[in-house]
């Protein structure tokens, strides 16, 4: 997803298993900037049930800190 700076934010999600044995989600971002230069992931807090709802949660945490930042 773009934003009106030129940034990109590449939200990801992995699958693990939680300390009680069930199957969650994790999710990251990376963000490029308007040259094309990506950062290092970054891993949002908590675990999700969904990748669905890991996603949504990366995406808002990369426009959250893009905001931030301009």
């Amino acid at each position: 997803m773009s934003n009106a700076s030129g940034y990109k934010i590449f939200p990801s999600c992995q699958r693990e298993s939680s300390k009680d044995g069930r199957l969650v989600y994790e999710a990251t971002y990376i963000i490029q900037d308007d040259q094309g230069l990506r950062g290092e992931p970054i891993t949002v807090a908590g675990q999700f049930e969904s990748a669905e709802e890991a996603l949504a949660a990366a995406q808002a945490a990369g426009e959250k800190l893009l905001s931030q930042m301009h």
